[in-house]
């Protein structure tokens, strides 16, 4: 899939970085590397190599790709290391990304639970390393609700699961009738701005909001 949308497209991965040395040395010769982002996304309970970590981020990162970054979850009881975490991937030259955890833990719901210091620090590391999410972190921390307002995702840009369905973006449910088509079979984008169904926006995605980028 990628292979074939690195001819016209510029790309965007999520990876876990579980991939061997070999095989991204492998796909990194089968596409457009110039045109994609890889943003590597390191989860605390289920990577206990972080320096393995790196040193993949940091391989990975030397194959010439258009764009790559760290994201770290904030998952709430990892935010006492999240400092720490953030700027040993900094010092080993990687972009580093916190992103608010959205979810449940321990009866709360998340971002509406963070507290006004977790919001301090994660908006402190945000600028720190700086982050590409910082101009967004107003709707992926909750001060701010998008719901309702005119977004040109899935007009303009647009998700596509490893299944090939696509969606608007990463944030809407992957059911039939947020579904847009499939990449094989067939699919049609919006042709203008429609209104966002969420009440947050996690990974950024706001700055396709019409109110952010026209």
């Amino acid at each position: 899939l990628l292979i074939i949308l690195s001819q016209w497209h510029r790309w965007n991965i999520n990876t876990n970085l579980s991939w061997d040395i070999p095989r991204w040395r492998r796909f990194a010769e089968k596409v457009d590397v110039a045109k994609g982002n890889i943003q590597f996304t390191f989860h605390p309970t289920q990577e206990a190599d972080f320096e393995g970590f790196i040193r993949r981020a940091a391989f990975v990162k030397g194959l010439g790709f258009r764009n790559c970054s760290v994201c770290i979850v904030t998952y709430p009881p990892h935010l006492p290391d999240l400092r720490r975490h953030c700027m040993e991937l900094k010092k080993n030259g990687l972009v580093v990304r916190p992103q608010p955890f959205v979810g449940m833990y321990e009866g709360r719901r998340y971002p509406d639970s963070f507290t006004p210091e977790d919001k301090q620090l994660i908006n402190e590391l945000s600028r720190e390393t700086g982050s590409a999410l910082l101009d967004n972190m107003d709707y992926a921390i909750g001060d701010q609700n998008p719901c309702g307002k005119l977004c040109r995702a899935g007009q303009f840009y647009y998700h596509i699961n490893q299944l090939g369905d696509v969606y608007r973006c990463t944030q809407v449910p992957q059911t039939q009738e947020m579904k847009l088509g499939n990449f094989y079979e067939g699919f049609e984008l919006r042709s203008e701005p429609t209104p966002c169904p969420m009440k947050f926006c996690a990974c950024g995605e706001s700055r396709w909001l019409v109110e952010k980028c026209g």
